[in-house]
């Protein structure tokens, strides 16, 4: 299962494009992939704060903004990089 999981993560690197934010499903998991100026991460989909879908947030520099009530994310201290 984790050399599964550690290929797909692999894999998104070629997929993403610099400052973009696309939902992906990996093993029963909803996350995002996020690429930002200080790499690409993986980060669940779904805000702490309300639950809003993150993939429709915004994305300035390394902080993720969520676009319901404006919570800030920095996103290599939530995110798993890849």
């Amino acid at each position: 299962m984790i050399k599964i999981y550690n290929y797909i993560k692999y894999r998104l690197i070629f997929f993403i494009k610099y400052k973009t934010i696309k939902p992906i499903k990996i093993i029963n998991e909803d996350l995002i992939c996020v690429s930002s100026s200080k790499g690409n991460y993986l980060i669940n989909r779904r805000c702490p704060h309300q639950g809003a879908f993150l993939e429709k947030a915004y994305l300035n520099d390394n902080i993720l903004i969520c676009h319901w009530h404006g919570c800030r994310f920095i996103i290599n201290k939530i995110g798993e990089k890849i």
